[in-house]
């Protein structure tokens, strides 16, 4: 990967609406197959939905931001685990919650990162469902559809909403509901 000088705000500044163009139309792709009866019958059906979502939303994004970037590298499966190498990398997760696409749940999006060595510098967040465009560009802060986001004045734990992601394979015991810890 080329090193660069470029100033990493400025850089996605000048990318922001390409890659927020790119990211809808991926997510467009997505929500025109998106149905909320979809059930898979088995593990198969959901591996075989999952890869085709996949596919569908690379095939849309890989051109585009190669094209954007030439000289940066695409973070595949093979560096999930790994700090990346220098330079600049596309980081994409073609179906964030692609568990929930493929269950009918509302709850997914594509995301887009651009890193370069080892920081992001512009990420988009895309969900279709709910037209939500999430966008950060490094030392510019965070943005809802075009809206600064801002941290929570909230200080204490017991005035704050508090969620979690998918339970741990090997999980010993369900997780507390309703925010009350089993005594």
């Amino acid at each position: 990967m080329r090193a660069t000088t470029e100033d990493p705000a400025q850089a996605g500044h000048d990318l922001l609406d390409e890659v927020i163009k790119a990211a809808t139309a991926a997510g467009d792709r997505l929500r025109a197959e998106f149905s909320p009866a979809t059930r898979p019958a088995g593990r198969g059906a959901m591996a075989e939905l999952g890869h085709h979502i996949e596919d569908l939303v690379l095939g849309e994004l890989r051109p585009t931001l190669a094209g954007l970037r030439p000289a940066a590298g695409w973070a595949g499966d093979d560096l999930e685990t790994r700090p990346l190498p220098a330079g600049e990398w596309w980081v994409v997760d073609a179906v964030e919650g692609g568990v929930n696409y493929v269950h009918g749940l509302p709850e997914w999006a594509v995301t887009v990162t651009l890193m370069r060595d080892g920081e992001p510098v512009l990420t988009v967040v895309r969900q279709p469902e709910g037209d939500r465009t999430y966008t950060a560009i490094r030392g510019r802060g965070a943005h809802l559809n075009g809206q600064r986001l801002r941290v929570s004045a909230k200080t204490s734990l017991d005035a704050a909403a508090v969620v979690t992601g998918q339970a741990e394979a090997g999980q010993a015991r369900p997780a507390p509901r309703g925010g009350h810890r089993p005594g």
